[in-house]
């Protein structure tokens, strides 16, 4: 019998520890409707206003919130504050008695539970910056400070919708970055499960922006998440826009940073502005001491777009960055990429329909992505690399059993393997790729392509 994966068996092991220290946390009760003393001590008595709950809440504590809309009832620069080692959990109908077999059978389409930045009820449709129903969302939804004290593992969101963000006002940092998520500091390892993000905009990070300080670690753990619809759009201050869903700005020395997601799909997201980039996840790393890590497994790229209006764009689904003396690994597997462009303005080039790496400036950091068992199909830039764009002295890419429809460019300085992989291959024969179905039918030239491993896995 083959050993259960590293990753696989971190999880569980995470998930056991995580559920006998739940059994030991004190239980604050939310429930938009109750009736009772609203002092969070039972479903009955439970507090109205997440808000309260969460300023009321104390360092270990579990939140169990029941189905409804939550906003933060404040001025729209006021955001939702979470303590280190609070743990918020969502998809309960309001009535059940909390034990580790309830928290698994919450279901979260009957119970959702929508952490929402709309405090006058009223979003259109339409995601920009400039959108006058979305003037009064609330900035940023959720605001961390970890630069005095950390931000744990313990620190914890499961179970939601979160929507609605808003990032657009006036000044720079934390005022037009991360839409329903903003995270700055020296420790910031929080877990998020079982999550829906979506319609949140902002200058960078649509969804989610790390901002890191010297000397600081960001693990972010994300599993079972979709991120759905964000933007990250231009404002008149700046014409860049970054990271439609995430983004990571590493401007200081000395970072750590260790991102793994599982089962995270990232669905419509945009990067649109005179400069964009990375229409889902952009990561910019730069200066001596920076280690920045990507685990990306079982994840899924759809329909993404970097846009730029007026020069060219870079990583429709994907971009990172290195510059100086910085390093950075990606690895991802078992994932697909599809129906993601890079576009541009004019003439001008675009490049990394899904995927783009660059190692830059002073050619002295690293650059390395790795994938395996990874589908890229349906993906677009002018004028090539429809599908992946690697460049930089020191930059590289291992394939193993990877199947890319589309054009791969490594410039001269870069460089990329392949091992038991199908790179521009002529005849796939996917089921349907422009709606994304990307099973092989008979007489696909990549069945019975791939290798089985052979260690453990």
């Amino acid at each position: 019998m083959k050993k259960p994966s590293t990753y696989l068996r971190v999880f569980v092991w995470a998930g056991l520890l995580l559920l006998s220290w739940q059994a030991q946390a004190r239980l604050v009760y939310v429930k938009s409707d109750a009736a009772g003393a609203n002092n969070g001590s039972t479903w009955a008595n439970a507090y109205t206003s997440l808000k309260t709950a969460l300023d009321a809440a104390a360092k270990g504590d579990t939140l169990c919130v029941a189905k409804g809309i939550y906003t933060t009832g404040a001025a729209r620069t006021v955001p939702f504050s979470v303590k280190d080692s609070v743990a918020l959990f969502g998809g309960f109908a309001g009535s059940e008695t909390i034990s580790p077999s309830v928290m698994q059978a919450r279901n979260f389409v009957t119970n959702e539970t929508i952490i929402s930045g709309d405090l006058n009820g009223n979003d259109a449709t339409e995601l920009s910056l400039s959108e006058s129903t979305r003037s009064d969302n609330t900035n940023n939804l959720f605001f961390f400070n970890s630069t005095t004290s950390p931000l744990t593992e313990m620190t914890i969101f499961d179970g939601f919708t979160i929507q609605g963000g808003h990032s657009s006002a006036a000044g720079s940092g934390y005022q037009n970055t991360g839409g329903a998520f903003y995270f700055v500091g020296k420790v910031m390892r929080p877990i998020f499960r079982n999550l829906i993000i979506k319609h949140n905009v902002a200058k960078d990070g649509g969804a989610m922006h790390f901002s890191a300080v010297a000397n600081s670690e960001i693990a972010p753990t994300f599993y079972q998440v979709k991120f759905i619809n964000n933007m990250a759009d231009e404002t008149a201050a700046s014409q860049f826009a970054s990271g439609g869903a995430i983004n990571l700005s590493a401007n200081n020395t000395n970072l750590i940073a260790n991102f793994t997601l599982t089962k995270v799909d990232f669905e419509g997201n945009r990067a649109r502005g005179y400069y964009a980039d990375g229409g889902a996840i952009r990561i910019f790393s730069r200066y001596s001491g920076q280690q920045t890590t990507l685990h990306l497994d079982s994840c899924s790229f759809q329909g993404n777009t970097a846009e730029a209006t007026h020069r060219g764009s870079e990583g429709g689904a994907f971009k990172c960055e290195v510059l100086d003396a910085a390093q950075a690994t990606i690895y991802i597997s078992n994932t697909f990429f599809c129906g993601n462009q890079a576009l541009g303005a004019g003439g001008y080039l675009s490049y990394g329909g899904a995927y783009f790496a660059a190692e830059g400036i002073n050619g002295t950091g690293t650059l390395a992505s790795s994938f395996t068992n990874v589908t890229m199909a349906s993906n677009a830039a002018h004028p090539t690399a429809a599908a992946m764009y690697l460049t930089g002295a020191n930059n590289g890419a291992m394939l193993k059993n990877t199947l890319i429809q589309g054009t791969v460019l490594a410039t001269s300085s870069a460089a990329y393997t392949s091992s038991f992989s199908l790179v521009n291959t002529g005849s796939p024969k996917l089921a349907d790729p422009a709606s994304c179905d990307l099973r092989l039918k008979l007489g696909s030239d990549a069945l019975g392509a791939a290798t089985a491993p052979t260690g453990p896995i």
